[in-house]
């Protein structure tokens, strides 16, 4: 395309290799709509080693403003979010989304837009409860994030988390929430209450992020708070993409100098990607958490049940706290005592609930 169409600027290619982002100057006489369809007509077959092939493609517009202060991540973003979601229309050939400029998008604004929320409070903490099994008494819980925008309404993180990921917003509002949950923590120290272990996400972002050590030391160092209060949670399919060893003696350098600080360290979604048992080897972490897939295959299949049982054998050899996720029924938890795992997380006993309602159902079932 930019050896036969001058318009067609610059482009860059996806590390998954599964999309391209392109800047064009449209033609004269030509809309972006009309501009698509030409794309689609002049590189819909290509010669690939040496033979004549047929691409189908979902192309997302999003025009420059002509004024404006948009990013260039957010006009990646806005230009995305159409062939994101029609690209689920699997019977569609060839999909077009043109998204106008004065759209209101979905989420994806301006960063500045993201710190404004954080400085009024809009992004809300919740919190859902882990539990003893056998006793039905909360002995953990999860930090979850809810954004109340006054533009776009109450947002489940589905909405919003990728969109921060890809924008890098992802790292303040992690440091938002392990703030929140530090002071929540060191309040309930000081008034006598019960304090149980609250676990944060933390995004891939922080892996590579400059000075991420020395500011969670900065954290550790202004709550005091005893090891293990505040829990960090490493998601399996996101946190960890290492292919070398420098990668892997890094990411274990940045855990032990975590754990040293006081926090303690969780695996998330264990057993959805496919390096578990990798991230077992190089990362000494504190709890295994299993996804609730994990749990759903082994109500139907023996093979499936097997499978989780060794993997919490595995976590508790390795002195290793087990969770699992997704529990909804009194069977599952029966399911989940029968081959020794004693702790789970989900709507059967406690959904995500705001600050107050939680600390009151702490008192009831602490």
């Amino acid at each position: 395309m930019t050896r036969q169409d001058p318009w067609f600027l610059l482009y860059g290619l996806s590390p998954e290799v599964n999309y391209i982002l392109a800047l064009c100057r449209i033609p004269d006489g030509l809309t972006p709509q009309k501009t698509a369809e030409l794309l689609l007509r002049e590189a819909g077959t290509a010669i690939v080693n040496g033979t004549p092939t047929t691409f189908s493609y979902h192309i997302g517009i999003y025009p420059v403003p002509k004024t404006g202060s948009l990013t260039a991540s957010v006009l990646i973003d806005n230009a995305q979010a159409g062939p994101q979601q029609d690209s689920r229309n699997r019977s569609a050939h060839r999909l077009l989304q043109h998204r106008n400029a004065r759209q209101r998008p979905s989420a994806a604004q301006d960063g500045t837009t993201h710190g404004k929320g954080l400085q009024q409070e809009e992004f809300k903490v919740y919190l859902q409860a882990k539990y003893d099994i056998q006793s039905q008494s909360v002995c953990a819980a999860e930090a979850l994030v809810r954004w109340d925008s006054p533009e776009l309404g109450f947002l489940m993180p589905g909405k919003f988390i990728d969109l921060f990921e890809r924008n890098g917003f992802a790292i303040q509002l992690d440091y938002y929430m392990l703030e929140h949950i530090c002071r929540m923590q060191r309040e309930r120290l000081e008034h006598g209450k019960i304090v149980i272990p609250i676990s944060v996400n933390q995004s891939a972002l922080h892996i590579t992020e400059e000075g991420y050590l020395d500011t969670m030391e900065s954290i550790a160092e202004k709550y005091q708070l005893p090891a293990g209060l505040v829990e960090l949670e490493l998601t399996e399919t996101a946190f960890i993409d290492y292919t070398t060893k420098s990668e892997r003696n890094n990411t274990r350098h940045i855990v032990q100098s975590l754990k040293q600080m006081g926090f303690s360290m969780s695996i998330d979604d264990f057993c959805t990607g496919y390096s578990s048992i990798a991230m077992l080897q190089t990362i000494p972490a504190n709890v295994m958490k299993i996804d609730r897939t994990m749990l759903l295959a082994a109500e139907t299949s023996d093979r499936s049940l097997t499978i989780l049982r060794h993997m919490v054998e595995l976590g508790h050899n390795l002195n290793m706290k087990v969770v699992v996720e997704g529990i909804e029924t009194r069977k599952q938890e029966l399911l989940l005592l029968s081959i020794g795992c004693n702790t789970g997380q989900g709507f059967l006993f406690a959904k995500p609930m705001p600050h107050q309602a939680f600390r009151n159902f702490v008192e009831e079932h602490g």
